[in-house]
This record gives C-alpha cells, structure tokens and sequence, in this order.
C-alpha cells in the first residue's frame, strides 16, 4: 500500500483508507494554538522520518527511542506530531498482518539510504542524487505536519534537519552549538559522554603515551578540549592540566601556561562518541639483569655505556657517563631523580657535567655491585685489557679543559690510578689530543708483526674526522695512525681473523646511496688506514655502533638497524667481518648505543644495549642500559 500525500491541489488517496484518511484531515480543523503543547515534537504520537520538499512530506515511517529528538540508527529527522493534530475518531493507519514481526523490506532500507544520502545534499547545498527525482524519493505520507500554517512548519523542518545534522556529528540533538572559525564543533556541543572518553583517551598511557603529562610523574586529570594555546589562539583538540583551565575547567585560562598537549586524535573520538581500540602494548625488551638506570647515586641519567671482560674470566666492569643532566634520549621521571635536581637547585654544580661510572659483575651479569664513581669531568670511557701488563688500560675524555685522560687498573678494576693527561706522550704532535674516544673500548692486537699493540679511535668534531692512535709500549707513549678518516664520528677498531685492522665508524649518512656503516681497513697493525667505503648489509641511523672479535673467532656487530630511527636492534655474525650471513634481533622496539664483550663461557657473548624503560616518559631510546646474553653460535 502507498501511505498518503498531501499536494498543493489538496489531498489525493491511493485507496479507501487513505483517502478516508485525508477526508479526515480536510475536515476537522487544527487544534487552537493556545491548547497545543508548548513542545510539540516531544509529545508521543505519529513519530515520521523525512523532511518536505515542493510543500510535500517525503518520509519513511520509523520507530524511534522516546529522546526528544533523537532517532533511530537509519533516521536523519524526526517528527514527533502532537496527537491533538489528529482526529482522535480516525481509524488506525492500517497496517499489513503480523507487521511487528515482519522484517524490514529492501525497499525501506534502500529509502533510508537515500533519506541519509539526500538530507547530505541538501545540507551541503548541492542538487539532490543525480537522475532521481524529489517526488520519486521514497513514499509519500499526508503529514499532519502540513496543517500547521507554512512558516511555521518551515521553521520546525529547520530546526528539525539542524538537530539531525547536529545528532550525526555527534552532538545532543538539542544542541544549538556551531562550529567556529576553524570548522570544528567546541566542547560543549558534544554529549558529556563523549567528551568523558575523551578525557579517558587523554589519561590513558597506552592511547597516550608520548604525552609527559600522563603517567607516573605526569599532570594527572587531564581534560580534553578543543581550545587555544600558549603561543597561538588558533583553536585545537588538547589534553590540558587543571592548572592551564579555568577554574570549571570548561576554558584554556591562557596566562602562558603549556602544561597540555595537543591531539588532533580527539576529534574523532568525541565525533564517534566511542574510543578506538585499544593499542596493542609495545614489546617489552628481554634481557638479563638492568646495569644503569636513572636516579643512581642521584645522577638523572647515566648513558654511553662501555663493557669488559677481566681476564680472570670472571669479572665483568661496566663504564658510563653518569650526567647531571637530562635530554638526548634519557627524559627520566621526577619520582626517578634527585630532589635538589627536579627542584632546579644548585646539584648540577655538586659534582662537574660528566663523571664516569662503573658497576662490576662477578656471576656473567646476572647481577652488579653498587654504581662508584672513578673520574670527575670525564666522558666516554674506552677501556682495554693489557694481557702483557696484566692491566685494564682506560682513556676518556676530560671535558674541561679538553685533554686525553689515563688511568690504569691492576686489580680487575677495584681501584684505579690517578688520571693522567696523555696528550705530551705523542698526541699533541699529530693534533689528535682532546679526542672524544670511542665510545667502546680499545683493542690489542693478537696477531702479525704487531701483536700486543693497543689501538684507539675517537672523533673530532661532529662529523669532521676520525683519527686512529695507538701505543706499543702500554701507554707510555704514543702514536697516530696516517691519513684521517674524514666526515666520520664515533667509531670501533676490531681485529679480523685476517690479521686486518678494521674501523667501522658512524656517520651523516655521507653517502647519500648508503643509509648504513662506513668502515676503512688497515694492512699494517692501524699504522694506516685506506680510503672510506660503506657496507650496506649494515643499515644504521646517525648512532654509535659496537664490533668485536669474540672467543669463538667469529666477528660480532650490533646497532640499531633502521636508517633513520634508534630501533630494531640487531645483533650479527660474520666469519670474516665482511659478509654478515647471520642475525638476531635484539629489541625491536627503542635501541640507542651497546657495547659487546666476552663473557665467561665461550659459548655466550654478551651485551650491553640502552633502551626505553618505566622510568622514562616515552620517546627516548637511552633511558637505561641492560645486560642481555646472546649463544656465540646464534
């Protein structure tokens, strides 16, 4: 059956029913303004879905939740009619038998979409769907609607399609907010609800986690709204601290406060009133006992790590830089630091910029002695064991005034000899004094006309050069290597099974083909060293790298292996030191400088990596160094 239609001509029936219908309606005047309800739409009745065009009421009959103007999933606009607009004599609109328990036909849900697809049209003021007419929309109803004088039911059609519209983008239906100049809705025009899981999502370490606010440490309660800046009124979705909002927390208060971060994510969440789901949680790195972290002996973060074995095959020494200071990939937490240091009190100043570390491990790394200091002012520790002295030999840089610092140890590092400078031993001839070494360790050769000479490499400048120094006579004086290793920095010697010396160094990315290692080779014991080349098996961002020749003969290589991101670290073999036939992934996730060593079984080798950690806000790579163990044959 067809529902009536009222046209300007007057009524016109599709059969007996209808037309009685409408006979009814042209009959039986409306009810008096006075006696109508103030808020028709909100009185049960004939409740219709459409809107008019040409003084006609194109409509797809729907039950719809008793909402004020709220509708059902397929509806745009709700009518609700007052019952007083009826003949309360007339006939119940006939309806086919079993009507509650018959589906919805494929014609109704075909109508319903084209009710959503024309109401879009015509809100965006484009012409109704090509090659369908007005009147061809869906079937046709004499709404009581028309009996209402014309302006005025123009007016409720408006207003009805402005609370549908408001309803699809979220919105209260009853909403009167309008978007400002930026195009989007302010917070108040969307259900508390909604905004409620945007204050969720802002609080959420795991939807949120970048943001320094949230988490241990953070703002906390923070509020999500589409407001201004600091430095801009340009309006954007942000989670503020309480302490940048008003005091009903409804407004960004301005006074220059950042405490707040901007997400462009919260759109979506208050458009689709639903949270996304959530984030899988990063991997989390294995590894065997944790070495430096922040917080130790009151130093915010402590980097650069370093690690040897002793040679009573038991011993492991472990070096870093512990810094009086934060950033460059360590942001640690407040709960985490010193409280002079979150303070901003003078601690900075206690001890000097730098000082190097050391923690010791006599069960291969499952667990450390406490965290000592052993030199002041210092940075990027190399150390090296002497097998014909019996000795650890350790440069570092003194940072002020700059100079090649040495001490020595002969107890397995338990204690240490004075600093001395090593500069006026042969380094200050060559211009190589006031290299920053490493970071790594040292090497002593094994093999040829050369074996027991002791090497280091440092770089000078960011990316100026590399140059390679090395002394046979345990550190009383010293050499440097020919020619300079130009555009390179931090770098690694390692020994081959050959006999060849090998530099493997960090760089700009000077080779803009090669997102990866540069290495050169010396012939001749690191007397010389050739020309610059590149291995592109070996993928590195602009980060320090660390090679060793292990016990077992084969040749180790580890960094981050991504060519732009600290990430992905990856642990390789080679035979040879060229072809890299064999790899492991360390940690796919956060990965910044490592240092391999031997460990006490020759089966094993280990490593000493920096990652992220729980006592760092997120976004850093070297928050920590762990310990992790690898099989030698891997």
């Amino acid at each position: 059956m067809r529902w009536p239609s009222r046209h300007k001509g007057g009524p016109q029936a599709s059969n007996h029913q209808t037309k009685a219908v409408g006979e009814q309606h042209k009959t039986k005047a409306p009810t008096p303004p006075a006696q109508r309800p103030a808020e028709p739409y909100d009185s049960p009745g004939v409740v219709h879905c459409g809107f008019g065009l040409g003084g006609s009421i194109k409509t797809s009959p729907k039950p719809v939740r008793k909402l004020g103007y709220s509708l059902s999933a397929d509806c745009i606009l709700v009518e609700r009619v007052d019952p007083e607009l009826h003949n309360s004599k007339s006939p119940p609109r006939p309806q086919p038998p079993n009507a509650s328990r018959r589906p919805r036909s494929d014609s109704h849900a075909l109508s319903d979409q084209r009710c959503v697809s024309l109401h879009t049209h015509i809100l965006a003021g484009q012409p109704r769907m090509p090659g369908t007419s007005a009147g061809a929309m869906f079937p046709t109803l004499s709404s009581p609607l028309l009996l209402i004088p014309r302006m005025q039911r123009l007016a409720l059609l408006l207003h009805g399609i402005s609370a549908a519209f408001a309803w699809q983008g979220g919105a209260p239906a009853d909403s009167h907010a309008v978007p400002d100049d930026s195009g989007q809705p302010p917070a108040g025009a969307y259900p508390a609800k909604c905004l409620a899981l945007a204050n969720q999502w802002c609080n959420s370490p795991a939807y949120n986690p970048t943001c320094p606010l949230v988490g241990p440490g953070g703002a906390g309660n923070l509020s999500a709204l589409f407001d201004g800046s600091a430095t801009s009124t340009v309006k954007a979705w942000r989670c503020y601290s309480p302490t940048c909002l008003t005091p009903n927390r409804s407004a960004y208060a301005g006074h220059g406060c950042t405490a707040y971060c901007t997400r462009d994510e919260l759109a979506d969440i208050v458009s689709a009133c639903r949270l996304p789901p959530p984030p899988k949680p990063p991997p989390q790195p294995q590894f065997l006992s944790e070495v430096f972290t922040p917080g130790m002996l009151g130093y915010p973060c402590i980097r650069i790590p370093s690690i040897l074995l002793h040679a009573d095959n038991r011993t492991l020494n472990a070096f870093a830089e512990c810094r009086n200071f934060t950033g460059d990939g360590c942001d640690p937490l407040d709960t985490f630091l010193d409280p002079l240091v979150v303070s901003g009190a003078a601690s900075y100043g206690r001890n000097s910029n730098r000082d190097l570390c050391q923690r010791q491990s006599i069960d291969g790394g499952k667990t450390w002695l406490p965290l000592k200091v052993i030199a002041r002012n210092g940075a990027q520790a190399s150390p090296v064991w002497d097998r014909i002295r019996g000795r650890i030999l350790l440069q570092y840089l003194q940072l002020s005034p700059a100079a090649t610092m040495q001490m020595s140890s002969d107890d397995g590092g338990l204690s240490w000899s004075a600093p001395v400078d090593v500069c006026s031993r042969g380094l200050d001839r060559s211009g190589a004094c006031g290299g920053a070494m490493g970071p790594g360790i040292g090497i002593q050769l094994t093999m040829g006309p050369h074996s027991g000479r002791i090497l280091f490499i440092g770089h000078y400048g960011a990316y100026v050069r590399d140059r390679v120094w090395y002394t046979d006579d345990g550190g009383e004086s010293f050499a440097v290597a020919n020619g300079t290793l130009d555009y390179m920095d931090e770098a690694q010697l390692v020994e081959l099974p050959d006999g060849t010396v090998m530099a493997n160094m960090r760089n700009k990315h000077h080779n803009a083909s090669c997102n990866c290692r540069a290495v050169s080779v010396s012939h001749d014991g690191g007397t010389t060293f050739g020309p610059v080349t590149y291995q592109p098996t070996l993928t590195s961002p602009v980060c320090a790298g660390t090679i060793l020749r292990g016990r077992s003969g084969q040749v180790y290589f580890a960094n981050p292996a991504a060519p732009f991101a600290r990430a992905n670290g990856t642990l390789r073999r080679s035979a040879d030191g060229r072809d890299w036939a064999h790899s492991t992934v360390v940690f796919a996730g956060a990965y910044g400088y490592s240092c391999l060593a031997d460990l006490p079984d020759p089966a094993e080798i280990g490593l000493l990596w920096e990652t992220d950690g729980p006592q760092c806000r997120p976004g850093g790579a070297s928050c920590r160094s762990v310990f992790s163990v690898f099989p030698s044959d891997f």
